[in-house]
């Protein structure tokens, strides 16, 4: 019977019985090695034997390293390529700082750059074509539509384009937002301190609280905000300054607060900060995880937030609580997300702006 004889090293058949290297693997062929000659098989196809079951049919040569590492390698290749795919989702953009969460207008990503004198710039969601928008000096920053509304030393409300800037008032406000026509802020600067709204058109201003808050959000036809003077706790008041009340005891954390869908999410700060939601009405508070959350925003159905038991990375959950995830590696601050990145600050590298594609 004829035999033929493998390689030691990779255990490719040798041919040539005289050959000196191995035809697959290069190595130089061994002379004790040789002896480990096998059979030739037959090339007529294969009988099982008769028996009462199956019998298991052999390879034809071993599997040597060589065809191992024809198997595995595109296998741990694939494999890098996940793991990459995942972590290059995570960018940070140089010489570009936030100390506030970027905002969403007319397709575009709009943000006060604090590397350039807070000054506002653009880009495209993913980052590219990042350009300065306006030269004005802004601290807070708010879009309504196709409209931009900062506030620096002065109010201003430009178009997403860059066209038809108009200043407003020559007042700083803080925690601004706009919604149905109005402009509604946090004014300090006088004898009063409290809830102010003015016109789009920065006529008719007036007073509709006196109470100094934080986290005011505009949905519908509520104000919903953090009160300083009692005991941060959630309030809500009607957009003319009526029906305003408390809704539930709990202190907020002073850096996040998200209205959607009838629910009002927090992070109550006497429970560790962990993550809380309730009726706009007051009624159903319910908690939702267990971290230690803050910069909470809420975009589609997931709760965005930086979680301080994991050194501040960026997590997300769904806003009923469940399917807990981690994003980032980076202690993150200053979050917002258009449900296809998230934007946030790495508040260890300077506060730059970085993104990172979500699931």
């Amino acid at each position: 019977m004829e035999t033929i004889k493998f390689c030691a090293q990779c255990g490719a058949p040798l041919e040539e019985p005289a050959a000196r290297f191995c035809p697959e693997c290069g190595q130089p062929v061994d002379e004790p090695a040789e002896i480990a000659a096998v059979p030739t098989v037959s090339a007529e196809p294969l009988q099982p034997e008769p028996s009462a079951g199956t019998g298991a049919l052999l390879s034809e040569k071993p599997l040597g390293h060589s065809r191992l590492r024809k198997i595995l390698l595109p296998v741990l290749v694939g494999v890098v390529l996940v793991l990459a795919g995942w972590f290059v989702k995570s960018v940070f953009f140089k010489g570009h700082a936030i100390s506030s969460p970027v905002v969403f207008a007319d397709g575009q990503v709009f943000y006060i750059n604090t590397s350039d004198d807070y000054q506002i710039y653009r880009m495209n969601p993913d980052g590219s074509g990042k350009a300065k928008f306006d030269d004005s000096t802004a601290f807070r920053l708010v879009a309504d539509g196709d409209w931009l509304y900062f506030s620096g030393l002065e109010l201003f409300k430009i178009q997403a384009d860059g066209s038809e800037k108009a200043k407003l008032d020559n007042l700083w406000l803080d925690e601004l937002d706009v919604g149905n026509g109005w402009i509604y802020a946090e004014e300090g600067q006088s004898d009063v301190s409290g809830i102010t709204r003015r016109r789009t058109d920065g006529s008719q201003s007036e007073f509709l609280n006196n109470f100094q808050i934080t986290n005011l959000v505009l949905d519908g036809d509520s104000l919903f905000y953090r009160n300083v003077d009692d005991n941060d706790a959630l309030y809500r008041i009607k957009i003319d300054g009526t029906d305003e009340q408390r809704l539930v005891d709990d202190p907020l954390d002073y850096t996040g607060l998200a209205v959607q869908d009838g629910w009002i999410y927090y992070a109550n700060d006497s429970e560790s900060s962990k993550i809380y939601r309730v009726r706009i009405d007051g009624t159903e508070r319910t908690q939702l995880s267990d971290d230690y959350a803050s910069y909470l925003t809420v975009a589609g159905e997931w709760i965005y937030y930086s979680n301080g038991d994991d050194g501040g990375k960026l997590y997300r959950i769904r806003t009923d609580g469940s399917n807990r995830e981690k994003l980032n590696d980076v202690r993150s601050i200053y979050i917002s997300c258009d449900g296809t990145y998230a934007y946030y600050a790495e508040a260890d590298h300077g506060d730059r702006l970085s993104q990172v594609r979500v699931p």
